[in-house]
């Protein structure tokens, strides 16, 4: 494992678990959302991020659609936030149609948006346990 993976893990797990702890349903499915996508990057066929990852893609797609539908159907903030950073990973690939000038630039870009969707999952998990209201998640 990369020191990157280590880091994520490290991130994710903890979060992960406090959403399913404390949130309710919204949190849950996004747990799985994230745990599925995570456990599913790595078994994609990679192109050495020299073109276009299109397994990342789909994935990151697939994220960025279930994100979309827990913010249509939940009565919080959190899901939208969470969806317009996926969003960006998404347009990273979209960016990235013709040869890449260095590909760990274009990994980096790809793999630096989980955190702040972990970030938004973690505080909406916070907010939706504490019920206190705060400036960012009204």
């Amino acid at each position: 494992m990369t020191w990157n993976e280590i880091l994520f893990a490290a991130v994710l797990f903890p979060i992960c678990f406090y959403a399913v702890w404390k949130g309710s349903a919204p949190e849950r499915l996004a747990v799985v959302t994230i745990l599925a996508a995570s456990f599913l990057t790595p078994f994609t066929d990679r192109a050495g991020f020299d073109r276009v990852e299109k397994g990342i893609l789909l994935i990151d797609m697939g994220v960025m659609v279930s994100f979309g539908g827990i913010a249509f159907t939940a009565n919080r903030f959190w899901p939208l936030y969470a969806t317009a950073f996926q969003s960006e990973s998404v347009l990273i690939h979209a960016l990235h149609i013709s040869p890449v000038p260095n590909p760990l630039v274009y990994a980096d870009s790809i793999a630096i948006w989980a955190y702040p969707v972990l970030v938004a999952l973690a505080l909406g998990t916070w907010r939706e346990s504490r019920k206190t209201p705060w400036l960012i998640f009204p």
